[in-house]
């Protein structure tokens, strides 16, 4: 995510928003909000023609991404960094996992908390659909499909994840609803 320069932090606001017609919601409704911050004025930029070259190896459903002061384990399997050791150090044994349960509000616990419990949405199973990956000299792209559902119901919606890792052993993570 490129920033712009600022003189103070800078914030990510998220908001989602009722894409169709729904009986409780027109389109465009206001679903949820979230603001996080994402950086001050130190933010670094990452210039990938003078980062460093990397290597892929691909061993049954593990991706090995080396370069010269990293190494990155991904399982295309689970969808997820299950190790990053950076100066031979182990910083990192699970990456990101999408979570969409909310704690239920006193409305949300009178009417249906106990319904979505009952169903499973509150322990939503994350499956990886397809996960592809393409590899250029100075960075390795990681694309991940997933399918989010209760585990006994249908699919409710997917979800793409995006890591994309560079030759200096930074990681940029997306992950948007699709």
């Amino acid at each position: 995510m490129n920033l712009p320069e600022s003189k103070g932090d800078s914030y990510l606001d998220i908001i989602f928003l009722q894409k169709t017609p729904a009986k409780w919601a027109d389109v465009g409704f206001e679903v949820a909000r979230g603001q996080f911050k994402v950086g001050s004025a130190n933010v670094n930029y990452i210039d990938v023609k003078e980062t460093d070259d990397i290597e892929l190896i691909k061993d049954n459903n593990l991706l090995y991404i080396q370069g010269n002061d990293f190494n990155v384990v991904f399982d295309t399997f689970s969808g997820s960094i299950i190790g990053y050791e950076y100066n031979d150090t182990e910083i990192l044994i699970d990456g990101p996992m999408a979570n969409f349960w909310r704690a239920p509000t006193d409305t949300d616990v009178k009417v249906a908390a106990k319904k979505w419990q009952e169903i499973g949405l509150d322990k939503l199973q994350n499956r990886v659909k397809e996960c592809t990956f393409e590899h250029e000299n100075k960075k390795v792209t990681i694309t991940i499909d997933f399918v989010h559902s209760p585990y006994i119901l249908k699919p409710l919606f997917e979800t793409q994840a995006i890591y994309v890792i560079f030759g200096d052993g930074s990681i940029n993570y997306s992950l948007e609803v699709i």
